[in-house]
């Protein structure tokens, strides 16, 4: 049976953490874009219901003492209170204002469309309108619509020297990537438009051939995926708060493993089928805590839980060690321990983040904080001792992640798989521009009086 977590005591991690758990939301809610309203007492936030969309949210403001709420709105998200008196807030991709009254806390008038073509969130899953008013009156956005815009990628292998050759050539909005450990298929992400956003699904690309083909069907956003030992299932994250299982063949439906409510995200299965992945908030901060998953009964528990922030845990190729990120020294590092216990050696020099493991765990490959791909020779018996670090090249040009490693080395050993940049497609001419509206609060007015 997967295993569920339950709420932990403390701030609530649902959505946005909410002024640090302060205002309660129910079971059935989620909480976005919250604001501190002048004089402290009230905050402004919007509340989605249960499978509603953000945009069949509400806006409503929370008392901090007496956790009332007040529904200013119904049907709207990402709102902001103004020093102009007004509350603007995001519908599709409009922005919309009315004028509110701070001491009774009551709109005082209708909402009024004001600015048209404002990007979305890409997925549709969280609050976020892109754009930002100052307290002197400047409006900026970014333009676009709900269905941010495609990029044509290109799935590549990459040697020593950051010389790139395409493996395939089907170019698809690719992202996160890892090779199948026989070497024989990658599992990626790949994004595409539809329904006024995008959609997220694994893809798996045969090496022999370069052909893609779906894997993922349910669901709007599946990521991080990675593969067990015999390269026959992979596992991935499933709209943010869930972690599945499905034969790399497509045959099945794909198996719940996990489920969590502060977002776990897998980054690798051990060689004897242990799933290590992170939590991403913890007891109200933004951090992350490594965990392991049994894969035979799905029993999850904390490997790595500190004050510091660990994430992208990644296993030897024997399974004997660990290669972590951690900001313990105050500053992003890659470390290596001993799995399942023992004292954990810090590997790079300077900040690193993103390791990946020589597929004989003779190596350990990571990128440096100024952008370059590290390498570092390993020996971890009879005794454990790192070699002189060696730069290989700046990984400027190709698509990296700041969640999990995002590149995996090639089947040869020799180098690297990764996704190039590429163009944007469907329909977009050019990238995403920002608009400067100065004196905007002028406009606003006359839009949009203040009885």
């Amino acid at each position: 049976m997967p295993r569920i977590l339950s709420a932990r005591t403390g701030p609530r991690r649902t959505g946005y953490a909410l002024v640090l758990g302060l205002v309660a939301a129910q079971d059935d809610e989620e909480f976005g874009s919250p604001q501190i309203l002048p004089g402290g007492d009230w905050v402004l936030s919007s509340v989605k219901l249960g499978d509603g969309t953000w945009d069949e949210a509400q806006i409503a403001v929370h008392n901090l003492d007496s956790n009332e709420r007040k529904v200013i709105l119904e049907g709207g998200s990402a709102p902001r209170y103004l020093p102009s008196g007004h509350i603007v807030y995001a519908q599709a991709n409009s922005l919309f204002a009315f004028p509110f009254d701070l001491e009774s806390l009551e709109r005082t008038g209708g909402s009024v469309s004001i600015v048209e073509g404002v990007q979305r969130s890409s997925n549709g899953i969280w609050d976020t309108a892109n754009y930002l008013v100052s307290d002197n009156g400047t409006l900026a956005y970014v333009v676009g619509g709900t269905q941010a815009a495609i990029i044509q990628r290109s799935l590549v292998t990459v040697d020593l020297e950051g010389n790139a050759i395409p493996l395939t050539d089907e170019l698809r909005d690719y992202f996160r990537l890892r090779l199948s450990p026989d070497g024989s298929r990658v599992a990626a992400e790949v994004s595409t438009a539809g329904g006024g956003g995008l959609t997220t699904h694994i893809w798996i690309v045969d090496i022999e051939n370069g052909l893609g083909r779906q894997l993922t069907f349910e669901g709007t956003n599946n990521q991080y995926p990675t593969w067990t030992a015999n390269s026959q299932t992979v596992v991935f994250q499933r709209d943010l708060s869930a972690l599945y299982q499905k034969a790399a063949d497509g045959s099945g439906e794909a198996e719940l493993l996990f489920q969590s409510e502060v977002r776990p995200r897998p980054t690798d299965v051990s060689s004897d089928g242990v799933l290590a992945f992170y939590e991403e908030v913890v007891e109200g901060r933004v951090g992350g805590d490594i965990w392991t998953l049994q894969l035979e009964d799905s029993s999850a528990s904390e490997h790595l839980a500190t004050p510091a922030n660990e994430r992208m845990a990644m296993f030897s190729p024997d399974g004997q060690w660990l290669a972590y990120r951690s900001d313990e020294s105050g500053l992003d590092e890659v470390y290596v321990r001993p799995y399942p216990q023992g004292t954990q050696r810090l590997v790079s020099d300077g900040g690193g983040t993103a390791p990946i493991w020589a597929r004989d765990g003779s190596e350990l490959y990571y990128r440096s904080l100024s952008g370059n791909l590290m390498a570092v020779p390993i020996q971890t018996s009879p005794t454990f001792v790192l070699g002189r670090q060696r730069e290989l090249f700046p990984v400027a040009g190709f698509r990296m992640s700041g969640n999990v490693s995002g590149y995996d080395i090639d089947g040869a050993g020799e180098g690297f798989i990764m996704v190039s940049e590429g163009e944007i497609s469907d329909g977009s001419s050019s990238r995403p521009q920002i608009n400067i509206v100065l004196n905007w609060f002028e406009e606003l007015k006359e839009r949009v009086p203040i009885p």
